[in-house]
């Protein structure tokens, strides 16, 4: 498991030292997290809200909007990591309007939201938070359930 974690058990005094408020966070890197986890959030929202409303496709996208949650767990994992605080975005009221255009408007999101997280990963923060979560967030559910078939 601590293979895993990039944050195992071998770095727990660093970990500490962040908590504990030792080592302040680059603002940069908790602001964009503070970012993706709010993209995360209506995200879930979105999708949860068209399961209930297209029957055909219930299935696939109340799975979109678990991973949409698991998604944002583990960015706020990370952003208590690196600030020692715990960040939960505003809950949002998704209006999706008609359901093929809100399905179009959310593929759209996750392709955007996938090169921004391509973006972080590249950009030279103190930390690499972005080594344990993009990996998994970018492969979108969208585009996973897409790729492999899932309807």
């Amino acid at each position: 498991m601590a293979g895993e974690n990039a944050y195992g058990l071998e770095n727990v005094e660093r970990v500490w030292a962040r908590v504990t408020g030792e080592t302040p966070p680059a603002r940069d890197e908790a602001a964009a997290l503070r970012s993706f986890m709010e993209d995360e959030a209506r995200d879930g929202a979105v999708y949860a809200a068209l399961s209930r409303r297209a029957a055909r496709a219930a299935q696939t996208l109340s799975r979109m909007a678990a991973d949409e949650r698991r998604h944002l767990w583990e960015l706020q994992v990370e952003y208590f990591l690196l600030t020692g605080d715990s960040y939960v975005p505003a809950p949002s009221c998704p209006a999706p309007g008609e359901t093929l255009s809100a399905l179009r408007r959310a593929r759209e999101g996750e392709i955007a939201g996938a090169a921004a997280y391509r973006t972080a990963a590249a950009a030279a923060w103190s930390r690499p938070w972005t080594a344990t979560v993009w990996p998994r967030a970018t492969a979108s559910s969208w585009m996973s359930s897409a790729s492999s078939g899932r309807s």
